[in-house]
């Protein structure tokens, strides 16, 4: 009964931000943690600079798991020579790691619905139980608040959906030389608005956009987190951490070994593609380590602060570059996400509090990370429907000046998008809210959900 009731309790208060989701602060004593945001903002740039880099050089300098030796020809995309050849390459290379940052959104995800949880001091306020009024005031409270907790990710993607769709038809009408029909289907469509099929199937969302495969990931992770975290409670930390690296090593071999299955950023022949690393077993240390982090800041504090140092910097480094270099030999594989996750993350907090402390660097960074989840969502859309064939009609397509006049007001394009879907979601919310107001009394919107019982300590 103790793991149940630890469930029901947990899932109650699940944080209505996700990794990348635009998320307001959470007080703690000494202030707010902005610094997350921060990160997420680093991580997002990583992102969609990576996918920038992914499309015009077509993916050459993914990598393959023969070794250093034959990697390190891919990762020289410009052939120049010398010294200046020498400095684009190396910078290149900072933005070849990008796909790693979705290891950082785990990590913070986690963060953040662990500490969310525990600093909720009301535990009168957390839902328990069923109202004894009749069962269905109970579900329809249950299903008012599942709502809530997940439109936050839902109706963003949804959106991004309808845009995806629009921007493919006018790229076909404005470029008709380019046009091509989509991979979807209406069937397809329709699939996409069932729940089961958004948590699961991967592969149908990344029929509308290959960056959706996160959301799936993002959504199972929501939906076992009141089960880690009740783990996390019954054996502390170490062992926690122990349990989640072996369940997750144990799997990732396994996907390695027997499933053909290669993980993200590995071009190499494979029956499932990236379907065996992409789901949340494979993944589930970097979101564990976060909760960890979240649960030792709430009871310790200054957990940020201590891993802010530069030797943290400096581990973390090593660590997340390490595990770039074993997604180059196939044994690598089995832990090359989890060093990835863990090193990234104090990595980018360091770099993180280092650009803060320009106040408009400050600024640049909260208001990128607070944008990251609708800059993920439609970044790429924006890149294949309308600024590659922008350049591919200009017969800019493959020039070298182009690609590096266009890398920053693409980038400043795409936080664009973000900041205009945030106004619209605004805008929308306003307006649901209004009809709600004015159709149904705020009274039935607030059934009471609390569970007869007590809570555990």
């Amino acid at each position: 009964m103790d793991l149940v009731q630890y469930y029901i309790d947990a899932l109650c208060k699940v944080n209505d931000s996700f990794s990348m989701l635009k998320t307001e602060n959470k007080p703690e004593k000494s202030g707010r943690i902005e610094v997350l945001d921060f990160i997420r903002a680093l991580a997002i740039i990583h992102v969609f600079v990576f996918h920038y880099y992914m499309e015009w050089f077509k993916g050459s300098f993914m990598l393959i798991p023969q070794g250093i030796q034959a990697n390190l020809p891919r990762l020289e995309i410009f052939k120049d020579g010398g010294i200046i050849g020498l400095i684009k390459n190396l910078f290149s290379f900072l933005f070849f790691y990008g796909f790693s940052a979705v290891n950082v959104f785990l990590v913070v995800s986690g963060f953040v619905l662990t500490y969310s949880l525990l600093s909720k001091k009301n535990k009168s306020e957390q839902l328990g139980g069923g109202s004894r009024n009749g069962i269905f005031k109970w579900i329809w409270g249950w299903l008012i608040y599942y709502w809530k907790k997940f439109k936050r990710i839902l109706l963003p993607f949804y959106a991004s959906v309808v845009v995806g769709i629009f921007l493919l038809y006018f790229r076909n009408i404005v470029f008709p030389t380019l046009a091509g029909a989509p991979v979807y289907n209406w069937i397809d469509g329709l699939k996409l608005l069932f729940f089961p099929f958004l948590v699961f199937d991967m592969a149908l969302v990344q029929k509308f956009n290959g960056d959706y495969w996160f959301v799936p990931l993002i959504l199972q992770m929501y939906l076992i987190f009141p089960f880690l975290f009740f783990l996390l409670k019954k054996m502390k930390v170490l062992k926690f951490l122990i349990l989640m690296l072996i369940i997750c090593a144990s799997f990732r071999f396994y996907a390695t070994y027997f499933l053909d299955s290669v993980p993200i950023a590995v071009s190499w022949p494979s029956k499932n593609g990236y379907l065996y690393f992409s789901f949340f077993l494979p993944r589930i240390f970097e979101f564990s380590f976060g909760m960890v982090l979240g649960y030792l800041h709430y009871f310790k504090g200054g957990v940020l602060a201590f891993l802010g140092r530069i030797r943290f910097f400096a581990l973390g480094a090593i660590m997340a570059y390490t595990g770039y270099v074993f997604l180059m030999y196939k044994w690598g594989w089995v832990f090359s996400d989890l060093l990835m996750g863990t090193g990234l993350f104090p990595m980018l907090l360091g770099l993180a509090n280092l650009i803060a402390k320009n106040k408009w660097g400050e600024i640049a960074l909260k208001k990128i990370g607070k944008l990251s989840y609708p800059i993920y969502l439609l970044h790429h859309y924006f890149l294949n429907y309308t600024l590659l064939p922008l350049l591919i009609v200009l017969g800019l397509a493959g020039n070298e000046t182009a690609f590096w006049l266009v890398l920053l007001p693409y980038s400043i394009l795409s936080v664009g998008l973000g900041q205009v879907a945030e106004w619209l979601e605004l805008a929308w919310s306003m307006l649901l809210g209004s009809l709600k107001s004015r159709l149904i009394p705020r009274a039935d919107l607030s059934p009471n959900l609390k569970f007869p019982g007590r809570y555990p300590p």
